[in-house]
């Protein structure tokens, strides 16, 4: 989707999720857990792919249903993680009757061999390198329980941000518009001075849209297509959605 947003002369800031949209694991933690479902004789279609990654970012958006696991099985960390791997794997279409059994398999598949890769397009830089250059003030606000700065560090990433929000630090965490509040506030801009820029709908552009903060979507696969924002396929487009319409 193509959406007239960017323009020098509107923002004065670009706020950033971290994960999958900063910097991403390889490979992603869903799609080696689907690639596992697969080579274990769950049926994999792209459609069906789709719907599973859906349902996951979904769920992780501060869902009822994740509340209500979280309370369910309070500190019994392998317990919610068997609960969430059968539904991820009942989303991906997995055979309800072969859904707990695949599951352990798969979570001791996840615990003694998933070692994915702490990655940084190379794009991601030169994007923020170019806003940075044309004036535009840049921050974080990431779902984190903890504080990412080591790894911030560790990437090369921590320069280029004047503002990082962990949601674990004020314990409200995207999609609620408290956190998106308090990022406006700490930097001391308004809505309409922003821009959100995160991978995940449920969180990133509804979150942010509902305090008025304009979103752009980084969606390659095209997960959302209900997306109402720009959506973009990598990181750097947006430079070309500045450059066009700052004309």
């Amino acid at each position: 989707m193509e959406v007239n947003i960017i323009g020098k002369n509107n923002y004065i800031a670009i706020l950033f999720d971290l994960d999958g949209t900063l910097r991403y694991s390889h490979p992603s933690y869903l799609n080696y857990f689907l690639d596992c479902a697969a080579q274990l004789g769950v049926e994999d279609t792209r459609e069906k792919r789709h719907k599973a990654i859906r349902w996951a970012h979904f769920y992780w958006a501060q869902s009822k249903h994740l509340m209500r696991d979280l309370r369910l099985y309070n500190d019994r960390d392998e317990e919610f993680l068997h609960k969430y791997s059968k539904e991820f794997l009942l989303a991906f279409g997995c055979n309800p009757e072969f859904a707990d059994p695949i599951a352990q398999k798969i979570n001791h598949i996840m615990v003694n061999q998933f070692r994915p890769a702490d990655c940084v397009a190379e794009d991601v830089f030169d994007t923020l390198d170019f806003f940075r250059n044309h004036g535009l003030r840049l921050g974080i606000v990431s779902n984190r329980e903890r504080s990412c700065q080591e790894q911030l560090d560790r990437l090369g990433l921590s320069p280029y941000f004047e503002m990082i929000l962990i949601g674990g630090d004020i314990n409200i965490y995207k999609p609620e518009a408290g956190i998106f509040k308090y990022a406006l506030e700490r930097m001391k801009i308004e809505p309409q001075e922003a821009i959100f820029v995160g991978d995940n709908y449920f969180t990133d552009v509804v979150g942010a849209q509902r305090v008025g903060i304009p979103s752009v979507l980084i969606d390659p696969e095209r997960i959302f297509p209900e997306a109402e924002c720009p959506v973009i396929s990598r990181m750097g487009e947006i430079m070309a959605l500045y450059e066009k319409n700052s004309q």
